[in-house]
């Protein structure tokens, strides 16, 4: 009976340390995922193409209706201290409006949001980059398109600590 419980606490341990980052958890992720190049259009119906080598490092912010509170969180420090240096683009999860109702969305995004917003309306750029849906997805990208941050759910003073600790590593070893 004892063996049973330490063996059942081990194993939900396990089990907890594996569901962290998909709870919102910040995790940084040495380079085993690979940006996937992607043609987009925003609100305005202007094409963006995200091709490798991108220009310098990338902060991706992607969500859906539910996650879009949680963007300003992320980019609003990054775009302060790093905006000449940083690019940031962000993409809106619309899978789920149906076709019809584009028009609507579209008109949505140009009245909420002055800054080009990429609009994925088949999710296959969301799934491309393992984004979570009812919460924002943070990626960082280096030049090469390798992952280097991933992060989900609101901001947090640890994980903004984290991301910013990394942004100005990177940056410094580019100099």
């Amino acid at each position: 009976m004892t063996r049973f419980v330490a063996w059942g606490g081990a194993l939900a341990a396990v089990l907890l340390a594996l569901a962290a980052p998909l709870a919102g958890q910040q995790t940084t992720n040495a380079g085993a995922d690979k940006l996937e190049p992607f043609t987009l259009s925003d609100q305005n119906e202007k094409e963006h193409v995200v091709r490798l080598p991108l220009r310098r490092l990338t902060l991706f912010t992607v969500a859906d209706k539910q996650g879009a509170q949680e963007v300003s969180g992320w980019v609003n420090p990054v775009h302060a201290l790093y905006q000449e240096r940083v690019d940031i683009v962000g993409i809106a999860n619309v899978s789920a409006a149906p076709r019809w109702f584009r028009g609507q969305v579209r008109r949505y995004f140009r009245r909420t949001y002055p800054h080009p917003v990429l609009l994925d309306w088949e999710g296959k750029v969301i799934k491309s980059m393992k984004a979570e849906g009812q919460a924002v997805t943070v990626l960082v990208a280096a030049p090469d398109g390798t992952i280097i941050y991933r992060a989900g759910g609101p901001a947090t003073a640890a994980g903004m600590e984290k991301l910013l600790q990394l942004l100005h590593g990177e940056l410094e070893k580019a100099r």
